[in-house]
């Protein structure tokens, strides 16, 4: 069965020394329970957004993959997190090229 995503979503935190927008490629292993561990970033348009990445999909919960009836950690599941600069009216900045 396909994964599920995390509910609520826990959106990650700007870092407040960003000067544009960007984003980081996390790779993690899902638990039983749906806790994300071994979370780390494997790309990062800025270093910067590392850490605010890692925060972030720590406190995702996922559902549980079950087989045969019980419930099994997931591997490798890998996803993006955007990390978009407003301007000060809260809208967001055009990205940069090659985002």
């Amino acid at each position: 069965p396909p994964l599920l995503l995390p509910r609520p979503i826990i959106p990650p935190i700007m870092p407040p020394r960003a000067e544009k927008s960007g984003h980081c490629k996390v790779k993690f292993d899902v638990s039983p329970e749906g806790q994300p561990f071994n979370v780390q970033t494997t790309y990062c348009t800025q270093s910067l957004f590392s850490r605010a990445s890692t925060k972030s999909v720590q406190k995702w919960k996922y559902n549980p993959k079950i087989v045969d009836g019980r419930a099994v950690s997931r591997s490798g599941v890998q996803t993006r997190i955007r990390f978009d600069l407003k301007d000060e009216r809260g809208r967001t900045l055009p990205t940069p090229k090659g985002y």
